[in-house]
């Protein structure tokens, strides 16, 4: 009686066990959003004329320099502003310009105007962190669809993600990274957006 209730046992699976679910990885659940969104998604970076704190400079931060790229198309905006306040010792630095290339900038209107242009009423724009759309706020300019690649990246990588280079080289992807269009480290921080695109929109292995 005892071996025919083993045998019984052993042949019928328990009926409370279940083969655990295999969760998706955080790519694998980003990957089809942002591929459905593959079309608008327009990766902006800005600079800014900050002064440290300690220089009692009034005024906050002011936006400086503003680049753009489509992703799926490849169109490029670019705009250097003028300075509305002194300029900070530290920006040529910083910005890795020299600083001639900081006289003769647009007006703001006419900078905001030129990309308000350059963006679709569908179109996503894709930063890192908030600091971009900070500057961007305190011009009166405000993008309607936002996508933060600081924490689409930190999802994905499950840790702090650096800062945008070093993400782009933490992140999953055989492409090659994406060289710079401009100069400075405008030029360096847009073609790592750009990379990281590429990576969140490379299927994840498996899918």
């Amino acid at each position: 009686m005892v071996e025919q209730q083993l045998r019984f046992k052993t042949a019928r699976p328990n009926p409370y066990f279940h083969t655990p679910r295999v969760r998706p990885s955080e790519h694998a659940r980003l990957h089809p959003v942002l591929m459905k969104q593959r079309a608008h998604l327009v990766a902006v970076h800005a600079e800014a004329n900050a002064h440290a704190h300690e220089a009692y400079v009034p005024g906050q931060p002011e936006l400086l320099q503003l680049v753009a790229e489509r992703f799926a198309t490849g169109e490029r905006f670019e705009a250097m502003l003028a300075a509305r306040r002194p300029m900070a010792a530290s920006v040529p630095a910083h910005l890795e310009l020299p600083a001639s290339r900081f006289q003769d900038g647009a007006s703001v209107a006419d900078a905001l105007a030129r990309f308000a242009a350059f963006l679709r009423p569908d179109d996503r724009v894709c930063c890192w962190g908030r600091f971009p759309l900070d500057l961007l706020h305190a011009e009166g300019f405000e993008p309607s669809l936002v996508i933060n690649l600081r924490e689409a990246a930190a999802r994905v990588l499950g840790r702090s993600p650096g800062g945008p280079e070093q993400a782009a080289r933490a992140l999953p992807g055989g492409d090659e990274p994406r060289r710079a269009w401009t100069d400075g480290r405008a030029g360096r921080r847009i073609a790592a957006l750009g990379t990281i695109l590429d990576r969140l929109l490379t299927a994840p292995a498996g899918a």
